[in-house]
């Protein structure tokens, strides 16, 4: 962690405690209240000294601070109103204005780091971040049931406007439907009404089981490459020819609109196979299957020993890869294969049909039955790139401008060259050469073996299994999302924070969201340092947006807190009478205890979601 990122993020919050607590000071002594203590942090002091009758300290525990006035609570047998110079004594518009006085500052703070962001150009956020694109569908969902795919565009999720993924994981995660109707703008054909439902998806690696979704598992987002990693190790994807700066925009036949649409697509035993299929020109992605799952006669056993022998393939028959069909010499297809457990055809297995002609197998032409078994032998991945120069869009106009980069015309233009004899680059786009992909296991053996047992000691079996065997083109590269200028008017920003502080109080109170999932004072400074690290500008951000939270916090009708004070006020302005200090403080013990419990409640979890 960054010594400066920490230091900034634990000032900077000090910072924030201190000027709300200098907001009351001013406007105690403006209206005539005695000010006894003035503390900088909670506890034990380190250094105190006296000014003008105030005793100002700097405490051990600084995520903190008070200013203690005279008479809030009573003192010496009196009752709070009759403390001479006390809060309690002065008159309520004046008691009222110095309890709101604290979250006034933060807010105006707020205001001036927001407005300070606005005329300085705004921040560089990530592109998923704002998008309406879908970037992956589960195909064990109801939205793919309902056609829904990866690059539509969502309009409004129960006749509300859609603002981003995050309202679909909120759904989600509040669980307060089981079903939602969505209107989808599909690319090119129009606007669809469908009704999806939620569901816990399956087979999904480090995922909390409480976790559900209507099916779309990521926001669309760029796949930039930006270099490897600073080690030894060349990536799959350096080695196929990527350069700093291109967009991957399609794997395998799959147009790329998402990181993890993309792992998905690489992750499949599948082959890229061009076909001509009656005079046409498709492309198709095939499985591949273990020969020892296939049901072969002696024939075509005895057959593939043959191609196998001549091919100089190493290991047995059974664990040689294939697909489930048999090819003529000429390459035409003549018969389906079924798997040992099944007589049915399975769609999802089954996707060329017999007469097709194979042209090519991940981009490479063959030529022969010799050279299409032995590509099919091996899983390769084929990647086209885009090398256009992206200038950072307006947040406003991220979709459209994601969309034109993506031309699929020209993208289908590529692809239907694969299995000519040569293939060329078209404008912007190329494919890479075709590579193989790596497992995580083969990677993490050679570059950090501690990383396994790390993964290893934090998961279950079976999630392991899966994690070390999943294969990828990116172990040792970076991509990267493309950056989209954020810089709404401090008033929006304002009103969106604002918006958000109500959402949350509200499924808090509720019980919709636990208290868990909030960050207490190593939460905010882990928040901070991190975002510091990567941009100032967004570490600032923080410390505004936190600033109003504070405010609005304090503004709680809580006793102990300024809203509490404000509330005994004006049930003295409408009642007439006066609150007792017994009455203060039974109002106030239990509410104490409460927020020290939940102070450590959530403090217990920073420290354990800072450590896992």
């Amino acid at each position: 962690m960054s010594i400066t990122s920490i230091l900034f993020a634990v000032f900077g919050l000090s910072f924030l405690i201190f000027i709300h607590e200098l907001g009351h000071y001013f406007v105690a002594r403006w209206a005539g209240m005695k000010v006894e203590v003035f503390s900088v942090g909670m506890g034990k002091p380190i250094i105190s000294w006296k000014h003008k009758g105030v005793k100002w300290q700097i405490c051990y525990l600084i995520f903190g601070g008070y200013v203690k006035i005279a008479g809030m609570e009573g003192e010496n047998g009196k009752e709070p109103h009759q403390v001479r110079n006390g809060f309690y004594s002065k008159k309520p518009l004046y008691r009222i204005l110095v309890a709101a006085a604290g979250p006034a500052v933060n807010i105006v703070f707020a205001l001036f780091v927001f407005a300070g962001i606005y005329f300085y150009g705004g921040q560089d956020k990530p592109f998923a971040q704002f998008t309406k694109v879908v970037g992956q569908v589960d195909q064990e969902s109801s939205i793919y049931e309902e056609g829904v795919r990866a690059g539509d565009r969502i309009v409004s999720v129960n006749n509300q406007a859609y603002n981003g993924f995050r309202d679909i994981f909120y759904q989600g995660m509040l669980k307060k439907n089981d079903s939602m109707n969505i209107v989808v703008d599909k690319r090119g054909e129009g606007e669809v009404i469908s009704k999806v439902s939620f569901y816990t998806p399956k087979n999904t690696l480090f995922t909390q089981k409480e976790y559900k979704t209507m099916g779309i598992l990521a926001p669309a987002s760029y796949a930039i490459y930006t270099g490897d990693a600073e080690n030894k190790y060349q990536s799959t994807l350096a080695n196929a020819g990527i350069k700093k700066g291109d967009r991957i925009v399609y794997v395998d036949g799959s147009v790329i609109y998402s990181t993890s649409q993309m792992q998905d697509v690489i992750s499949r035993d599948v082959a890229l196979v061009t076909v001509d299929r009656d005079g046409e020109k498709i492309h198709l992605q095939v499985p591949r299957i273990l020969l020892g799952d296939l049901k072969l006669s002696d024939e075509q056993r005895d057959e593939f020993v043959d191609y196998k022998r001549e091919m100089d393939l190493e290991g047995a028959i059974a664990s040689t890869y294939f697909i489930p069909y048999l090819v003529s010499e000429g390459l035409y297809v003549t018969e389906e294969l079924f798997l040992i457990e099944s007589d049915e055809v399975s769609q999802d297995l089954h996707v060329l049909k017999k007469g097709d002609k194979i042209l090519a197998v991940s981009g490479e032409k063959v030529s022969s039955s010799e050279d299409f078994y032995k590509a099919i032998s091996e899983r390769k991945c084929l990647v086209m790139v885009s090398s256009s120069d992206r200038n950072h869009s307006r947040w406003t106009n991220t979709d459209k401008d994601f969309l034109q980069d993506l031309d699929l015309d020209a993208i289908s233009s590529m692809e239907n060259q694969l299995g000519s004899d040569e293939i060329t680059a078209q404008g912007k786009y190329r494919f890479l050469r075709s590579t193989k992909p790596v497992t995580n296991l083969e990677f993490y053996e050679q570059q950090d073996p501690d990383k396994l047992k790390q993964v290893k000691e934090l998961v279950d079996q079976e999630t392991f299994s899966q994690w070390v065997n999943k294969q990828t083109i990116f172990s040792n590269a970076k991509i990267a999302d493309e950056k989209v200028v954020y810089n709404p008017n401090p008033f929006a920003m304002m009103r969106d924070l604002i918006n958000d502080f109500i959402f949350s109080l509200k499924n808090l109170l509720t019980g919709s969201i636990s208290p868990k999932h909030m960050s207490g004072p190593i939460g905010m400074i882990k928040l901070v340092h991190d975002s510091s690290k990567s941009s100032m500008i967004t570490g600032v951000y923080w410390l505004g947006m936190i600033s109003l939270n504070l405010a609005f916090m304090n503004l709680l009708p809580i006793p102990m807190l300024d809203g509490g004070h404000i509330c005994f006020t004006l049930y003295e302005m409408g009642t007439k009478k006066r609150i007792k200090a017994k009455t203060m403080q039974k109002l106030i013990f239990p509410f104490f205890a409460m927020i020290v419990m939940f102070f450590i409640y959530i403090t217990f979890y920073d420290i354990v979601k800072f450590f896992s």
